[in-house]
C-alpha cells in the first residue's frame, strides 16, 4: 500500500501502545500514517529518540507585539493586523531577523490528530535556548502557547524573538520541537516522586551516590556559584552584540 492509500485511511496504521510521551518509533508510525505532515515530507533526521523537529516555512511575519489569536479571530487574520514587515526566508542570503522584536513564522509540518488520544508539548530546542532565542509554538485555534489539544488538526506557527542577539534564518531550519503524548499523564506529586526516586535512583550527587533528600513533589535544582577554586568561572553572560549569528553555521562560534 503506498503512501497515498496510507494518507487516506490513517485510522488503518495507529496504534495504541501505553499512556505518556511517545518514542521514535511511533512518532515515525504517524509520520507514515500521515497523522504528521509535510512539504517537503517529514524526514527521519527530524525524528528525535522522543520528539519532532519542525522546520521554519518561507515567510516571517514580523509583528509589534507577542499576542494569541483570542476567539474572534484567526491566527493569521490576527497577524495582519499587527503586522509590521514580512520577510522572505528563501532569500540566498538568510534575512536577519532583529534582536527584541517579534516574527511569526508559518512551519512546514501540519498535524491531523482527529480520532485520536494524543496531544502535543513543544519546546525549543537546546540549542536555540543556548543562543538565547525564545521560540513558543502557536496552533491555528489555539488559547495557549506551546501546547497542541487533542483531536487538533491543522497548521503550526512558531513566534521567534532572539533576546541576544541579531539572528539569521532561512526556510528549514529547526528552532522548535514537538512531543507527543498520549492520554493524560498526570503529574508526580504527594510524595509519589519521592518513592519512584528511592526505586529509581533518580538523581546522583558529587560521588555519584544515590539522592533522595531534596525530592518531594519536585528536585530541587541548585547551582554552584563557588566553583573548584577562586579563579574558577560558575557563569557565562552574553553581551549584547550588533553582529549578527548565522544560525546555519554548526559548531562555528567560540563562546568567548
Amino acid at each position: 500500500m503506498g503512501i497515498i492509500e496510507r494518507s487516506l485511511f490513517p485510522e488503518i496504521y495507529d496504534q495504541e501502545g501505553e499512556n505518556g510521551i511517545l518514542p521514535w518509533q511511533e512518532i515515525k508510525r504517524l509520520v507514515d500514517a500521515g497523522r504528521v505532515s509535510g512539504s517537503p515530507d517529514v524526514s527521519e533526521s527530524q525524528i528525535q529518540p522522543a520528539s519532532l523537529d519542525l522546520r521554519l516555512g518561507p515567510v516571517a511575519y514580523r509583528v509589534h507585539a507577542s499576542f494569541l489569536r483570542g476567539r474572534s479571530a484567526t491566527l493569521l487574520t490576527r497577524v495582519h493586523e499587527l503586522l509590521h514587515s514580512t520577510i522572505d526566508l528563501t532569500q540566498p542570503t538568510p534575512p536577519l531577523l532583529e534582536r527584541g522584536c517579534v516574527y511569526i513564522i508559518p512551519l512546514l509540518e501540519k498535524l491531523n490528530l482527529k480520532k485520536t488520544n494524543l496531544q502535543g508539548i513543544a519546546n525549543p530546542k537546546s540549542t536555540t535556548g543556548r543562543l538565547d532565542i525564545f521560540t513558543r509554538l502557536i496552533t491555528e485555534c489555539g488559547d495557549e502557547f506551546d501546547q497542541v489539544p487533542k483531536g487538533y488538526c491543522g497548521g503550526l506557527f512558531v513566534e521567534v524573538s532572539s533576546r541576544t542577539f541579531p539572528i539569521r534564518v532561512k526556510a528549514g531550519m529547526k528552532l522548535n520541537q514537538i512531543r507527543f503524548v498520549r492520554g493524560t499523564s498526570p503529574r508526580l506529586g504527594n510524595g509519589n516522586l519521592s518513592k519512584l526516586a528511592k526505586t529509581q535512583s533518580l538523581l546522583y550527587d558529587a560521588e555519584k551516590g544515590p539522592v533522595t533528600s531534596n525530592i518531594g513533589d519536585g528536585v530541587e535544582i541548585t547551582v554552584d556559584l563557588e566553583g573548584n577554586d577562586v579563579r574558577s568561572i560558575v557563569a557565562y553572560k552574553a553581551i549584547g552584540s550588533d553582529l549578527p549569528v548565522e544560525l546555519d553555521r554548526i559548531d562555528h562560534y567560540h563562546p568567548s
